[in-house]
């Protein structure tokens, strides 16, 4: 005789010969059925978690395990997932749904120990920009790019671009030639006669030699003994400064040199004293070197000799002035020559108090 066989594949009443029919299994408990739920427990069970309500299908026992699958969740489980766009999602047949990223910058993380998905950026998209001042983070996805002062911005697609708005200048044009910024930076220097200083942001630019900047007074502490009468110009060094605006007086040459290309004045009074029979010519002198148009000697001739009675002694005294155009660095001093005799002549004092007379002055003018 051939035997039933049941869904338990077991005869609890083999002794008559048949297995009886019987309703399933079903069981209510408040835990999830496990691996062990093996003994006692035919293929088909039903088993409902009171909490969840969750119901479980016992589908399998081999080797004393049991295999039961959800069939069917409870009302408080999520059933679907319903995103942006495209529709509630469900699980797949084996009660699966992926959550996965849309683009590289994000990631999906799932923990199974703490029933967490953990959505992260990857670190290849920035979510902070720090800047010179202060940091922006963006708003709602948003993050807006403004200009300051002189800078404008403006989108296009996947661009922005930074731009200036015309209100800065980004060029300056001068007398000869433009200058344009490089890296942000314009330096304003200085020419000749002219020095430029920047604090804060002012820029102040100084002409170093304008009328009245460079000037001197000098005359000499004492009488000069035999320095001509026999036709030796002599180059008169006058060492006592009285002003010396620019320092462009040398009372260590007895020469003035001019701090830029300009006109300039000078004057002089020089006495010489010692004069003797047969020195019967004098020469007054001021005495340009250098590369300016005006380079050699400009000055005042005397043919009279012992002109100025002084005691036993005869005296000269000239006076001269003189505006020139002088190029930077050249130099001007004053000579003194007499001529037709020995060299017995001097370069006189004067005055036991200052000022001598004999002295040296000058001045730039433009």
């Amino acid at each position: 005789m051939v035997r039933a066989k049941r869904l338990s594949g077991l005869n609890p009443l083999a002794y008559v010969g048949v297995e009886p029919n019987a309703p399933l299994q079903l069981t209510v408990q408040n835990r999830v059925p496990t691996t062990n739920d093996y003994s006692n427990w035919n293929i088909g069970s039903m088993w409902i978690h009171n909490t969840t309500e969750n119901v479980y299908m016992l589908v399998k026992k081999v080797n004393q395990v049991a295999t039961w699958i959800l069939i069917g969740a409870g009302s408080s489980d999520l059933e679907t997932i319903t995103g942006d766009s495209g529709g509630a999602v469900g699980p797949d047949g084996t009660l699966t749904i992926n959550l996965v990223s849309g683009f590289s910058p994000i990631t999906v993380d799932g923990n199974p120990g703490t029933n967490t998905l953990t959505i992260n950026s990857d670190g290849t998209v920035a979510i902070q920009y720090d800047e010179d001042s202060g940091s922006a983070i963006p708003s709602s996805g948003v993050l807006n790019i403004v200009g300051g002062t002189g800078i404008s911005t403006s989108g296009a697609g996947s661009t922005v671009t930074i731009g200036s708005d015309g209100t800065l200048a980004n060029q300056y044009d001068e007398d000869s030639g433009s200058a344009v910024p490089a890296a942000g930076v314009l330096n304003i220097v200085g020419g000749t006669g002219i020095s430029t200083s920047g604090a804060g942001n002012t820029v102040t630019v100084t002409s170093t030699t304008a009328p009245g900047t460079s000037y001197f007074f000098a005359d000499i502490s004492a009488s000069i003994s035999n320095v001509t009468g026999d036709s030796t110009a002599y180059l008169i060094l006058f060492d006592r400064v009285y002003s010396n605006f620019g320092s462009d007086y040398d009372n260590t040459t007895g020469l003035y040199t001019a701090p830029s290309d300009g006109l300039y004045s000078f004057n002089s009074t020089v006495s010489v004293n010692g004069l003797s029979a047969g020195m019967d010519r004098g020469y007054f002198r001021f005495r340009v070197s250098g590369t300016g148009p005006m380079v050699g000697e400009i000055g005042v001739v005397r043919n009279n000799a012992l002109a100025v009675a002084d005691g036993t002694n005869g005296q000269w005294r000239f006076n001269g002035a003189t505006s020139i155009f002088l190029n930077s660095g050249d130099t001007v001093g004053v000579t003194v020559t007499v001529e037709g005799a020995a060299k017995t002549a001097d370069v006189s004092q004067g005055l036991a108090s200052p000022p001598a007379k004999t002295w040296f002055s000058g001045f730039k003018v433009v």
